[in-house]
Order: structure tokens, then C-alpha cells, then sequence
């Protein structure tokens, strides 16, 4: 599997030269249209400044892999298990062949020619043979025009039948999923598609609306909050500018829908919720504004797992000391809505903000933590408890809450007469 892995790697790197390879053949037919004459020399110049500059590449790559190789002279004991590309929860059989195409992931894309490729490559063609001498173009136009039509024999389109060897592998798994009532969805971690019965999808996005203290209504609440946003926005007199007010109004709004992501390391694979705010009415209200609240101080967050292991390298450690890696369940719906406003407002008053833009931004605090509800399976779901999953201000106000909590509760023991209870404690981003 990571031999598949590297493959797919080398050939999305292969089509990425490629692209830039035919980047520099424009740019060079055009060059030469414009220099005439001059062309060859100038090429020649640049020709020489980039081979010397590949050189100097190339030395620093050859010295950064001689550097890694001295560096992983010893092989881990326990070798890493990653998950497999493809899980497959049904009773379908797919062919070897269906499997490949499975394990390029959801994002692969089959490559198709442009309509006019072949006009396009014969203008350029003969864009190339002008710049020849004039005894020698006759000769090349027509070794151009045997193989043009060499190539368009080879590609004759046919509208109703798709040529691309992959087209037909990817019907016949339509076709599969179709019959057996299956789908196909992505895995929460590991980069895996994950194959299972529609049913089974449906349960187990019921089964998270069940255990977390969501309510079904027959009201779409939609149309009533975009009437609040309107408002808000109108009667805006200091965040938003009078010509500007249009770009914080999401138009013909739609209410926010929600999918789930297997989560293929746990029991039982429940699912990760992710909910699409993107044309949900309060989408674009609190986005840009959040540069009037004062920067956090984010005492106990680290940016990724090299700066925490360079913080666990820096900590003094005593035999006696453990370690212990605690996870955020449900962090959005598990925020208090109330106690966290009560923070913010400190927090504004504390870093002397403007009394009007904080008395805006208290109101739109309400107006958007109020539109806490998403669809799933045509019917209308609200989230009784918490911040709105999937709202762009969500990840910013649970951040004030959880460093509120961290400054209360943890800044004490992590003072250096306190070691003995909290050596110290660090918080990802990526935990919520």
C-alpha cells in the first residue's frame, strides 16, 4: 500500500511538470514571435543561468539526502500500521481493477483532452515552422500534418461513448453501489474511502443526533433569521461601512446540511460530524470582524507536534511524572453559550474597546449562536446546547472559552512551586 501511495505521489508530481513544461512552450513560441532573430541568443543566455542554477539545486538536495541517510541509520522496532485506502463494510466484491481505481481516493479525477486539442497543437505547429528557414518549412508542414492526422484518427470523438479506459471501471461501481443500496464516504483520519450500506450511513448520523441532545422541527427557521440578519447589518453604524454592508449578507441563504466522516480508529466507527455553513444566513457576518477582539493569549497552545516536542524536550522531568493525552468530546455543542458572552464582554471592556462596536458585536454574538440548526435527511434538526457546528465564529468563541477555563484553572499549577501536580500542560488546535 504506501508503494501505491508513492506511485500516486510520483504521477501527481509527473502531471504537475507537465502542466509547467507546457506553460514554458507557450511562453517560449511567444518569446520567440517577439524577439525574431534575437530569440536564439537570448535563449542560449538563459539556457546557461538555469543549468547552472539546477546545479546549485541539486547539490543541496544530494547533500539533504546524504544528511537524512546518516541521520536513519537505525530502523524503528515497531513498524507504523496505516490504514488500509480502501474499507469496505458491504458484501460487495469489487475487481482488482475497480480496487486501483477505489484507492486513488474521492479527489481523483480521470484526465481528459481538451475539445480543440488538436487545432490548438496544429496553430502552435505552425507557429513553431515560421521561425524555420524557408527552404525547411514545406518539409516539416508536412511531416506535422501525417502525424496531426495520424492523431486525430487515433482520437476520432465519439459523443456517446466515453474512450477513457477508467470511465467504464467507474459505472460498473455505480452500478454495484446502486444495486446493493451502498455508498461511498470519506474516513475522519487516514486518508481512507470507506464503502457501506446507505442504512448504515443513516444510523449512525442518527445515532450522533440521539446522543447529543438534538430536536426535529416541522420549521424551516431559515427565512426568520435572514430577516435578523438584515437588520443587524442595516442597523450596523461602526463595523460595517455604509457601501459595504451588501458583503455581509449571505443571498438566497439555505439552511446549513450535515454529513458525517467514519471514524475508522474507534469502536463501532461512529462518525465525525461536518456541517456546511457555507450558505447558511450568518455565514458571512462574523468572518472578517474578529479583528476587534484583542489577540489571545494562547499560553497553552502549540502550533504542531514539533513545538510540542521541543516543549517536552525543554521540561525537566522527574521519574515519579506522567503523561497523559486527554481528548475534546463534542468541544462546540459542550461550550456554554451564556457564560462564554459574559467572558467576551470582560474581555472587550478589559482591552478598551469602542462601547458601540462592543454593543455590536454582543448583538451579533446573539444573533449568531441563536442560529444553531442544520438539515439532515429533509427534516429540520436544532441543536439545543452549545455553539453551531460548522459556523465560522464557533471556532474563535470556543477558543475564548477553552483559554478562559485554561487561564482559571491550569495557569496556577503549571507555576514553577506547583511542578509536582502539573509539569506542564499543552493544547493542539486541531483537538477541536
Amino acid at each position: 500500500m504506501p508503494n501505491l501511495r508513492i506511485k500516486d505521489e510520483i504521477k501527481y508530481l509527473h502531471i504537475k511538470k507537465q502542466k509547467l513544461n507546457l506553460d514554458i512552450y507557450h511562453l517560449h513560441i511567444s518569446l520567440a514571435n517577439t524577439w525574431n532573430k534575437s530569440w536564439p541568443y537570448i535563449q542560449h543566455t538563459i539556457e546557461e543561468k538555469l543549468q547552472h542554477e539546477a546545479q546549485t539545486k541539486y547539490k543541496t538536495l544530494d547533500k539533504k539526502l546524504e544528511r537524512l541517510t546518516l541521520a536513519q541509520k537505525t530502523t524503528p522496532k515497531e513498524k507504523h500500521m496505516f490504514h488500509p485506502r480502501v474499507i469496505n463494510n458491504t458484501d460487495i466484491s469489487f475487481t482488482n481493477s475497480e480496487t486501483a481505481l477505489l484507492q486513488k481516493g474521492l479527489k481523483y479525477n480521470i484526465h481528459a483532452k481538451k475539445k480543440n486539442w488538436l487545432q490548438t497543437l496544429a496553430l502552435e505547429a505552425e507557429t513553431a515552422i515560421t521561425q524555420l528557414p524557408s527552404n525547411e518549412r514545406e518539409v516539416y508542414r508536412k511531416i506535422v500534418a501525417d502525424r496531426i492526422n495520424t492523431l486525430q484518427r487515433q482520437n476520432s470523438p465519439n459523443p456517446n461513448h466515453n474512450t477513457h479506459p477508467e470511465s467504464k471501471l467507474i459505472r460498473s461501481i455505480q452500478s454495484k453501489l446502486q444495486n446493493n443500496n451502498a455508498m461511498i464516504t470519506r474516513a475522519d483520519k487516514g486518508n481512507s474511502v470507506v464503502i457501506l450500506p446507505i442504512t448504515q450511513y443513516e444510523s449512525k448520523i442518527q445515532n450522533f443526533l440521539l446522543e447529543n441532545n438534538f430536536q426535529k422541527t416541522t420549521t424551516d427557521p431559515t427565512k426568520a433569521f435572514q430577516t435578523q440578519i438584515r437588520k443587524t447589518v442595516k442597523d450596523s453604524k461602526t463595523l460595517i461601512p455604509r457601501d459595504n454592508k451588501w458583503k455581509y449578507v449571505n443571498m438566497n441563504p439555505s439552511a446549513p446540511s450535515i454529513k458525517g466522516l467514519v471514524k475508522i480508529h474507534k469502536p463501532d466507527q461512529p462518525i465525525r460530524p461536518i456541517v456546511n455553513w457555507r450558505h447558511a444566513p450568518a455565514y458571512k457576518l462574523f468572518t472578517n470582524k474578529i479583528n476587534h477582539i484583542a489577540p489571545l493569549p494562547n499560553a497553552f497552545n502549540i502550533r504542531n507536534t514539533k513545538e510540542l516536542i521541543q516543549n517536552l524536550k525543554e521540561t525537566p522531568w522527574l521519574p515519579h511524572f506522567t503523561f497523559a493525552s486527554l481528548d475534546i468530546k463534542n468541544l462546540y455543542p459542550s461550550i456554554p453559550v451564556k457564560e462564554t458572552k459574559t467572558i467576551l464582554d470582560y474581555m472587550l471592556a478589559h482591552n478598551i474597546v469602542d462601547p458601540q462596536i462592543q454593543q455590536e458585536l454582543l448583538h451579533w454574538y446573539d444573533i449568531i449562536t441563536k442560529q444553531n440548526y442544520f438539515t439532515s435527511n429533509n427534516e429540520i434538526i436544532i441543536q439545543q446546547d452549545g455553539l453551531a457546528m460548522g459556523a465560522p465564529s464557533s471556532g474563535l468563541i470556543a477558543e475564548i472559552f477553552l483559554q478562559h477555563i485554561e487561564h482559571l484553572h491550569l495557569a496556577h499549577l503549571t507555576q514553577t512551586q506547583n511542578h509536582k501536580l502539573l509539569a506542564i500542560c499543552r493544547r493542539h488546535p486541531a483537538s477541536f
